[in-house]
């Protein structure tokens, strides 16, 4: 069975509380599941401009829903060795709501420089809509494994007051992931690889766990 086709259009606002070796992040997302995000028409904009067919599924994509998750994680810096070129990470966090609710721990293994300034945004990594960032100068490539139990997805169990498609999925999740952070000025570029580890696809969807992601941050 395929996954249903689903947009979202949201506002999320996260808040970082850092100390030496321990961070806090505070999250909130808002927003909107169904033809209402605008997805359908974005994914056909982009198709024409690119000269491709025109995508179809959208006439069974999930209802309008309005959809929240709050979020809340911890990360510590156990180590990092005498020139502050190498540390080591760990992240557990929740997140809370008709959107997503889930749990996740991970370990992150870093090298680059000014690794102090920038080991809070490993707690980005929680999400499929960013990745960690570089600050102040300091660059770095990752790897982290990452464990984790979803209780409710609405991209895979569906509108939860509709019988909506959806489909079965591996609650539990163990993934491997590895990326690089790198200022320019006053941006941020990450590039990153998730769920390295899968090498035995059984079903499309498992193919579909495995992705990558560049995310664009800007300092003012």
């Amino acid at each position: 069975m395929d996954v249903p086709y689903s947009g979202l259009l949201y506002y999320n606002r996260a808040n970082l509380d850092i100390h030496p070796d321990v961070a806090d992040y505070y999250g909130v997302s808002i927003g909107i599941v169904g033809p209402l995000s605008g997805a359908a028409d974005v994914q056909t904009v982009s198709h024409r401009w690119m000269g491709s067919d025109k995508p179809r599924g959208w006439g069974t994509q999930l209802e309008n829903e309005p959809v929240f998750s709050l979020s809340r994680s911890r990360a510590w810096r156990h180590w990092h060795n005498e020139h502050n070129h190498f540390d080591l990470i760990t992240t557990a966090g929740a997140r809370v709501g008709n959107l997503e609710t889930s749990v996740t721990a991970s370990i992150f293994l870093r090298f680059g420089e000014h690794l102090d300034n920038s080991y809070a945004t490993s707690m980005l990594t929680q999400s499929r809509t960013s990745n960690p960032i570089s600050l102040n100068g300091g660059w770095y490539t990752y790897i982290n494994v990452s464990v984790g139990y979803t209780f409710h997805q609405i991209f895979m169990d569906g509108n939860a007051f509709d019988d909506d498609p959806s489909v079965p999925y591996k609650r539990e999740t163990l993934g491997l992931g590895a990326g690089i952070a790198y200022p320019f000025e006053h941006v941020s570029v990450t590039m990153a690889l998730y769920n390295l580890n899968a090498r035995e696809h059984k079903t499309e969807l498992d193919d579909a766990m495995r992705f990558g992601t560049i995310t664009l941050a800007w300092r003012q």
